[in-house]
């Protein structure tokens, strides 16, 4: 969130869970604030919000079924619904319209920013 005294010319960076409450924001502000003159008794503007969302791509468990991971109990994931970036290292099943791809123990699945599944030997 970037945040700022009413009428100040450059705005803050303010991490804020919003479960805390607005008096908790203004506080964070105050605290970020350091660099310049403290105003307790001056507004305070906010300016920008920023969102971020942890989205869970799992959509069940089943047991798995290859190599020395027989029967472990082993998420499923949408793959459509893995943003970029997204990586795991544990036995996974990622289900996609045509094709469903098992990403085994030792190995690490990434999501790159085109949106493809890339697997490598964790390590």
């Amino acid at each position: 969130m970037r945040t700022g005294d009413v009428g100040q010319e450059h705005t803050v960076s303010t991490p804020f869970e919003p479960s805390a409450g607005l008096d908790a924001l203004f506080v964070a502000f105050r605290d970020e604030k350091a660099y310049t003159l403290r105003v307790k008794d001056r507004g305070v503007e906010l300016v920008t919000f920023d969102f971020a969302a942890k989205i869970d791509a799992i959509v069940g468990r089943r047991e798995f079924h290859a190599g020395d991971d027989q029967g472990a109990l082993a998420p499923v994931d949408d793959h459509d619904r893995l943003p970029a970036g997204a990586s795991f290292e544990e036995p996974s099943t990622v289900e996609e319209a045509t094709i469903t791809t098992l990403v085994r123990a030792g190995q690490r699945a990434a999501v790159d920013r085109f949106g493809l599944l890339l697997i490598e030997e964790a390590g």
